[in-house]
């Protein structure tokens, strides 16, 4: 009896002394679970001192402000319109052609002007070129002489504008009195010479009739220049018309063969 009495007194001290031992390994596990606490700041990582106050007098400068546009000019771009000098949203530049392939619109390589100063096949041809005597002749073109046509307009009208007034001087003349001399004028440059003695002209009525003789004679000398004094020019061989065969480019990387026509 005595001895039940012994151990049962001796129960809570045993109990006492395992809480006692738990709570001591608890707190040693929450020391161990718990996170280092950090370094000291070193000098060097400190802040930076304050900026020294400016001197007296000092005026900090006015901040920028973009000028207001002029009356009238839009304010800012409408939405979905970009700047001039931008693609609008979602427009991508176009791909770049392989090496080889030109952009559109101009020869592919080996097509530039020649020595003959020929553009690319099928471009237009002048209908004529200057010939000077011993030039080759082009592929293309062939050789003709024509009249020089300013020499024979100018000739015509240096001629016929005086012959004509003499003439009818020489009608009006003749239809007044037949026997007053006037009917050498009818004859082209020779006439108002022969006219100074069938006349019997005195001071300013020669100097007319040499000027009238001298200028119809002029005339005729341009006139019959121009006429035998043909000059020579190169003239196209296919003015109504031609068909080439040329290289054409479909795509950038397509090709083939195709007819270019020229009227």
């Amino acid at each position: 009896m005595r001895r039940a009495t012994d151990t049962t007194k001796g129960a809570p001290r045993a109990l006492a002394a395992a809480l006692f031992v738990a709570v001591g390994v608890v707190s040693q596990l929450a020391a161990a679970q718990a996170p280092a606490p950090p370094p000291p700041a070193s000098p060097d990582t400190q802040a930076p001192p304050p900026p020294p106050p400016p001197p007296p007098g000092y005026e900090p400068a006015p901040p920028q402000v973009a000028p207001l546009p002029p009356p009238g000019y839009p304010q800012g771009y409408p939405q979905g319109y970009p700047p001039p000098g931008y693609p609008p949203p979602g427009y991508a530049p176009p791909p770049g052609y392989p090496q080889g392939y030109p952009p559109p619109g101009y020869p592919p390589p080996g097509y530039g002007p020649n020595s003959y100063g020929y553009g690319p096949p099928g471009a237009e041809l002048p209908a004529t070129l200057p010939y000077e005597e011993g030039d080759p002749i082009r592929p293309g073109y062939r050789l003709e002489s024509r009249i020089r046509k300013g020499l024979v307009i100018g000739g015509a009208v240096t001629f016929g504008v005086p012959w004509f007034f003499s003439a009818m001087i020489a009608s009006i003349g003749s239809s007044v009195d037949r026997n007053a001399g006037t009917w050498p004028l009818y004859i082209p440059a020779l006439g108002p010479f022969i006219a100074m003695g069938t006349l019997d002209s005195e001071g300013a009525g020669t100097f007319w009739l040499a000027l009238d003789g001298l200028a119809q004679s002029g005339g005729i000398a341009m006139l019959i220049a121009g006429l035998v004094a043909q000059e020579k020019r190169l003239v196209r061989t296919n003015e109504f018309g031609s068909v080439t065969v040329m290289p054409l480019r479909f795509g950038p990387h397509g090709g083939g063969l195709g007819l270019v026509g020229t009227m």
